[in-house]
């Protein structure tokens, strides 16, 4: 059974929900009209956390974010093989940058899949989410790493997978890695048994006057009839940039030569092209014509083939005696 994703980004700064619905480092993307095999029906979500004023880095979270999704949709194979691809791909983009800057950035990211009624996660670094359930809550990872390699330090990654298979009325929530003090039965008011309406409006409760950025999504067989304008689903088709204008067409060009004068134009005979013995010729149109070729073997003449070494063309001698790699055996003489 295919599920319904329904998404509602959300940036509160010091309590105070914002009205922009586009939140720096978050993501939640259909698969767009070009998508590689396999990743036609998917459903992309991120959350990319990056070190450092929120205000520098919002432009090169937004960037990454926007990189990674490109890239995920591009891959073809399975979900987790064009998932780690695209994360690679884009801690090298990150990487080269940090190298080439004083003050480098790092990054925490969480990443998801929406694949019919199958959940694939994937985080690095200090990603954070968590999975409602109608029996609990789920946090994952349930145990923070010992190791943790945030995304941009180095050309190796710490990558972490998960998979969910969900029921309706499953909710998510990717947050960033400061809200890791919340615990599940803090947040079961906005994940367990709730809509994402009522979900949000938990969810402001519990920050209070806190600063996050947030993507809560509730996964659903069928839309909601009373669902508002403001949300978006993954029945939506994907944003599609503005259309380049059409190239206007060339006059065509003043004839010259024997058509300039009234004469009939000479029509070029086709190159043929012999596809083996017996077979049939059949034009080779954009190629040269045989006589400029190098003749095979069967097209040379004998005497060619009788030249000494050094000339073109050169024959190969037909036995290993006669090439001078062993003397030729003697026949012993018969006698009667």
């Amino acid at each position: 059974m295919d599920l319904l994703a329904i998404t509602a980004p959300l940036h509160i700064v010091d309590g105070a929900a914002q009205e922009s619905r586009v939140v720096p480092g978050v993501i939640a993307l259909p698969a767009p009209a070009k998508a590689a095999r396999g990743r036609e029906h998917d459903f992309l979500f991120a959350h990319l956390a990056l070190s450092g004023p929120a205000e520098e880095t919002a432009a090169q979270a937004d960037d990454l974010a926007a990189g990674l999704a490109r890239r995920f949709f591009a891959a073809p194979g399975s979900v987790t093989a064009a998932l780690r691809r695209a994360v690679i791909e884009t801690n090298d983009q990150l990487l080269r940058h940090n190298l080439s800057v004083k003050r480098p950035n790092e990054g925490a990211l969480t990443c998801a899949v929406l694949h019919g009624d199958e959940l694939f996660t994937l985080q690095v670094g200090e990603g954070l989410a968590f999975l409602g359930h109608n029996f609990g809550i789920e946090r994952l990872p349930v145990a923070p790493p010992r190791h943790l390699t945030p995304l941009g330090r180095s050309a190796g990654l710490d990558i972490r997978f998960a998979y969910h298979r969900l029921h309706s009325g499953d909710m998510m929530l990717l947050a960033d890695p400061r809200l890791a003090y919340l615990s599940g039965a803090t947040l079961a008011p906005a994940l367990v048994d709730a809509e994402i309406e009522s979900g949000l409006e938990a969810l402001g409760d519990i920050l209070g006057k806190d600063t996050a950025r947030l993507l809560l999504v509730e996964f659903a067989d069928e839309l909601p009839s009373t669902l508002p304008v403001t949300f978006q689903h993954s029945k939506q088709p994907a944003p599609s940039g503005p259309r380049a204008a059409p190239t206007p067409a060339r006059p065509p060009a003043p004839a010259s030569g024997p058509e300039a004068r009234g004469a009939t134009p000479a029509t070029r005979r086709p190159c043929y092209r012999a596809a083996g013995r017996g077979a049939k010729a059949r034009p080779n149109r954009g190629r040269p014509s045989p006589d400029r070729l190098r003749p095979n073997r069967r097209q040379q003449p004998k005497q060619w083939r009788r030249m000494p070494t050094g000339h073109w063309p050169t024959a190969r001698p037909r036995s290993r005696s006669a090439r001078g790699e062993w003397p030729r055996p003697r026949r012993a003489a018969f006698r009667g």
